[in-house]
C-alpha cells in the first residue's frame, strides 16, 4: 500500500474541524456525509429535511429547529437523499430566519442558531 494511502485529504481534515465546533449534546441539520461525525455526541437530521406540501421542495424550517446546521457543498451524495437544490433551498430558509454563517471552508458551511428562537 503507497503511503499517500495512509493520508488524511484536506477535505476530511476541514469537515472533522469544523464539525469539532459543534458541542456535544447539540440538535443538527447535517449533510449526509458530515452527519457521521455527528451522530455519537449529537442529535442529527438532515440538513434537507423541513416542512412543507412537497417533501422534496420544503417550504418550511422542521418543526424542531437544530442548533447547528452543518452541509457539504462537495458532498458526492448530493443526488439522495438530499438533492443540492434542496439543500441550498434549506439554507437559505435558515439563514432568513436568523441563522447566523460561521464559517465557510472548503465547501463546509456551519451555521448556527440564534440565541432567542425557541
Amino acid at each position: 500500500m503507497l503511503p499517500s494511502a495512509w493520508r488524511t485529504p484536506a477535505h476530511v481534515r476541514t469537515s472533522e474541524e469544523v464539525a469539532a465546533r459543534i458541542p456535544d449534546g447539540a440538535r443538527v441539520a447535517s449533510s449526509n456525509r458530515l452527519a457521521p461525525l455527528l451522530t455519537g455526541r449529537t442529535t442529527v437530521s438532515l440538513v434537507c429535511f423541513g416542512t412543507g406540501p412537497a417533501p422534496a421542495a420544503p417550504t418550511g424550517l422542521p418543526a424542531r429547529l437544530p442548533d447547528w446546521v452543518i452541509s457539504d457543498r462537495h458532498d458526492p451524495t448530493v443526488k439522495t437523499p438530499c438533492p443540492a437544490a434542496g439543500t441550498a433551498r434549506m439554507l437559505d430558509l435558515y439563514r432568513a430566519h436568523g441563522y447566523r454563517q460561521l464559517t465557510e471552508e472548503d465547501g463546509i458551511v456551519l451555521l448556527k442558531r440564534p440565541p432567542d428562537t425557541p
